[in-house]
């Protein structure tokens, strides 16, 4: 017995070794999972911040013109003013406000506003840590439960199995006897007793250490996706979320035509400009349409001249779908 006492105190403290080894990579790579979704979140609030300044900017512009074209505000201040903002902000702002302004009719135009940009609390990364820490928790209650007794537990039984050999290797030798039959009695049952229980800690130590080589297996086949990927997968949910057209004048309101965004969805793989292309299929510049045809009701469909925000949508509703098993995964949820 205790023979057996000290292999299963070798097998346990191997086991609780690697558990505690696991959990110290696990808490590694959760800092940097966390890290690269931080930073890519980051960037993400930025863009969304540089996006709404500039509606600021092109809602007190719009809101000048609009002004003008129906008699608020006149004079040669403004013809001055507004040539000069012109060549800051871009002609084709300025244009295409005016354009939509003669197709209404100076008379019938209705101040627009500009939709601006607003950031999706699910995306937050405190949702993502709190995963983290789940998970952890998890395997630190699982190692702890056994590390709290640990190895010590056969100490003793080791100590009194040594001692009751030696204490019948005495008394067949004829010597001088320290323990009486009836300790050795006594000790031998709490041995025996203490035996079968170890004998099914062994038994659930073996299925432990099957579930952890399993997870070890899992975990290491586990890789940190890049900063560029997690930032797709911030805007994906958010663009999946944005209305592609708008009703009525001034299509220009639509924001998924800023330019900023528009730049950055080619910059980081979402897009491609001037082409079909980037992670959600879609071409980014502003004046191109792609035919796509689309399946109807009954045996006909319809073929659709789909612009940049048109495409940017349907790209990531296509997408949208998979993000979560994957970020599951990558928070050892799954």
């Amino acid at each position: 017995m205790g023979s057996r006492f000290k292999s299963r105190q070798i097998d346990l403290q191997t086991f609780l070794a690697a558990a505690k080894k696991d959990v110290t990579d696990v808490r590694a790579y959760f800092e940097w999972l966390n890290s690269v979704y931080q930073r890519s979140y980051d960037h993400y609030a930025m863009v969304i911040a540089q996006v709404n300044a500039s509606v600021d900017s092109k809602q007190a512009w719009l809101d000048f013109v609009v002004g003008v074209a129906t008699g608020i505000s006149v004079g040669a201040l403004f013809e001055a003013t507004l040539a000069a903002k012109a060549t800051q902000l871009g002609v084709e702002l300025l244009s295409e406000i005016g354009a939509e302004m003669v197709e209404a009719g100076v008379g019938k135009v209705v101040k627009p506003a500009f939709e601006k940009a607003t950031i999706l609390e699910s995306l937050a990364p405190e949702i993502k840590q709190i995963a983290s820490l789940k998970k952890l928790d998890e395997l630190n209650a699982t190692v702890l439960g056994a590390a709290v007794p640990g190895t010590f537990v056969f100490t003793a039984p080791i100590v009194l199995a040594e001692r009751l050999s030696a204490e019948l290797r005495v008394a067949e030798a004829g010597g001088a006897r320290r323990m009486q039959d009836m300790e050795i009695r006594e000790g031998y049952l709490k041995l025996m007793k203490f035996d079968l229980q170890s004998m099914q800690m062994e038994a659930t130590l073996k299925d432990s250490e099957a579930k952890f080589s399993a997870f070890r297996a899992d975990f290491a086949a586990k890789q940190v996706p890049t900063d560029e990927r997690t930032e797709q997968d911030i805007w994906i949910p958010w663009i999946a979320k944005q209305n592609p057209q708008l009703s009525g004048f001034f299509s220009v309101s639509i924001l998924l035509n800023e330019a900023q965004l528009r730049n950055h969805f080619v910059d980081i793989g979402l897009a491609r400009s001037g082409s079909i292309g980037g992670r959600l299929n879609a071409d980014a510049d502003k004046y191109t349409t792609h035919n796509r045809y689309r399946p109807g009701g009954g045996a006909h469909g319809q073929t659709v001249a789909e612009t940049a925000p048109m495409q940017f949508v349907e790209g990531a509703k296509a997408v949208e779908p998979t993000l979560a098993e994957y970020w599951k995964g990558l928070f050892l949820l799954t």
